[in-house]
């Protein structure tokens, strides 16, 4: 199972995160939390991502303000 790592983020808590392909589809809700960042936060993803090259990670705030991020790095269990 891979990790993806918010080290940092802008916006007004809380936060929703989901994760999609690189073109957007099959989003998956992979979760939500609340305060500022650091300290980093980490969310496990779904398994069919896991040997994605590239995904689409969606980070919406409070404000339904929404960031779009292309991570070609997922991480390894912390």
């Amino acid at each position: 199972m891979a990790y993806i790592e918010i080290s940092s983020i802008t916006g007004t808590s809380p936060y929703q995160l989901f994760i999609s392909d690189i073109y957007g589809n099959n989003e998956s809700f992979i979760g939500s939390f609340s305060g500022a960042v650091p300290p980093v936060q980490f969310f496990s993803i779904p398994e069919k991502y896991d040997t994605a090259p590239i995904v689409k990670i969606k980070i919406i705030d409070s404000g339904n303000c929404i960031q779009s991020i292309d991570s070609t790095c997922l991480i390894s269990p912390p």
